[in-house]
C-alpha cells in the first residue's frame, strides 16, 4: 500500500513537469474589420513596418501606404511600373520597391513617400520580390525571367552585385546577420547566400514541398518557413538544412509571415480562401491551431509585430475575360471599387 501511494505520488508530480513542456492553447483569431483601398490592378505583397506603424501594399502601378493604427490611406508611391515588393532600410530612410515590367528598382523617402531615384536591376530582368539585409547595408531584387538575385546599395542606390540563382526565385528573407534566403519555385529548393559577398552558402530542398513561393524567418530559432503548392508548409532549420515538419494548408497559398513572440506561421491560401495558422506547442514543433476563413484571392500576408494583427487583401471577382492567343487562360475580372485589406486579429486573453 505504501508503496502503491509512494508511486502515485511520483507520478502526480511528474506530470507538472511534463505538461510544462506543451504550451497552453492559443487565442483564436477572427476577421476583425476590412477596409478599402482605391484601384482596380492587382496586387502582390504587403509588408508591414511595426516601428513606422505602416502597411505598405504592392497595388498596380503604385504601393499604397496605410496607417497600422487607424487602417487610414496615409500616401502612395507612384510611378511603379507592376508593384510588387517592398522592402525598407531604416538606417537611411529609405524604401525601395520592385518595378517588375520594367526591370527596375523605385527608392522613396520613408517619411515623406517622395520617389528619388528610379534604379535599373542591372542584369535583372522579371523583378519580383525584394528583401533588405541590415548587416550588409544592401537590398535585392529577386528576378524571375533572369533567374538571378541582384544587389544595391541601401544608402546610394549604386549596383553592387549579381547572384545566379540556378532556378526562379520566388520570396526571400534575411537573418539580420549577413545571409539571405530565398525560395526556388522550380527547382524547389531554398538557396541561401551572403549577401555582401554574394557567395553561396546553401542548397536545400524542400521535399516533399513543391513549387514554392512564400517563405518567412524566425530570428529566434533559425527557422525557415516555406509554402509550396502542393498544399504543404515546410519548416526548416536553418543552420543545417534539415526538413524538421511538413503541415497540411489550402490551396494557393503564396504568402507565409511569422510573428517570432506569439510563435505562430500564417499561411495565407488565396485558392482556398483560408488562413492556415500554425502554433509552436512544444519547442521547434508546430502544430496547426486554426483554419480560418478569409475570402477567395486573399494570397498574401504580412505580421504586425507590435500588435499582432494579420494582413491580407482581396477583391470581389466577377466573370472572366474572353480568352485571346496571348491570354488563353485569363484571370477572372475584379468588381470595381472593391480591393479591399483584410485584419485578422487575436482576443484579448
Amino acid at each position: 500500500m505504501r508503496r502503491s501511494l509512494l508511486c502515485a505520488a511520483l507520478l502526480a508530480l511528474a506530470l507538472p513537469a511534463v505538461a510544462a513542456d506543451k504550451k497552453p492553447e492559443a487565442p483564436k483569431y477572427k476577421v476583425a474589420s476590412s477596409f478599402n483601398l482605391p484601384g482596380d490592378s492587382g496586387w502582390d505583397y504587403l509588408f508591414t513596418d511595426a516601428e513606422d506603424r505602416r502597411l505598405y501594399v504592392a497595388h498596380g502601378s503604385e504601393i499604397q501606404v496605410a496607417d497600422l493604427d487607424t487602417h487610414k490611406l496615409i500616401g502612395t508611391v507612384p510611378g511603379i511600373n507592376g508593384a510588387h515588393g517592398v522592402a525598407v532600410a531604416h538606417a537611411y530612410h529609405h524604401g525601395f520597391a520592385t518595378s517588375g515590367r520594367d526591370s527596375s528598382m523605385v527608392m522613396f523617402d520613408l517619411k515623406t513617400l517622395a520617389v528619388l531615384k528610379h534604379l535599373p536591376v542591372t542584369g535583372g530582368r522579371g523583378c519580383d520580390a525584394i528583401v533588405y539585409e541590415p548587416a550588409s547595408h544592401m537590398v535585392y531584387s529577386f528576378n524571375a525571367t533572369t533567374r538571378n538575385g541582384v544587389g544595391l546599395d541601401g544608402e546610394t542606390g549604386e549596383y553592387k552585385n549579381t547572384v545566379d540563382l540556378e532556378g526562379k526565385p520566388e520570396f526571400a528573407a534575411a537573418d539580420g546577420r549577413g545571409a539571405i534566403f530565398v525560395n526556388n519555385e522550380d527547382s524547389s529548393w531554398v538557396a541561401g547566400f551572403d549577401a555582401k559577398d554574394k557567395k553561396p552558402r546553401v542548397r536545400w530542398k524542400l521535399a516533399p514541398g513543391e513549387t514554392p513561393s512564400g517563405l518567412a524567418y524566425d530570428p529566434v530559432e533559425g527557422l525557415i518557413f516555406s509554402v509550396c503548392e502542393n498544399k504543404l508548409m515546410t519548416i526548416l532549420d536553418a543552420s543545417t538544412g534539415k526538413l524538421l515538419q511538413t503541415l497540411p494548408i489550402g490551396e494557393g497559398s503564396d504568402g507565409v509571415a511569422f510573428d517570432p513572440e506569439t510563435r505562430m506561421a500564417f499561411a495565407s491560401c488565396g485558392g482556398s480562401g483560408t488562413m492556415v495558422i500554425a502554433r509552436e506547442d512544444s519547442k521547434l514543433h508546430f502544430v496547426v491551431s486554426q483554419v480560418l476563413d478569409t475570402e477567395k484571392g486573399a494570397r498574401t500576408v504580412a505580421v504586425d509585430t507590435k500588435t499582432h494583427d494579420v494582413y491580407t487583401c482581396t477583391a470581389k471577382f466577377g466573370p472572366p475575360p474572353a480568352p485571346t492567343a496571348e491570354r488563353p487562360h485569363p484571370w477572372p475580372s475584379i468588381v470595381p471599387g472593391s480591393f479591399h485589406v483584410i485584419v485578422l486579429s487575436a482576443p484579448t486573453k
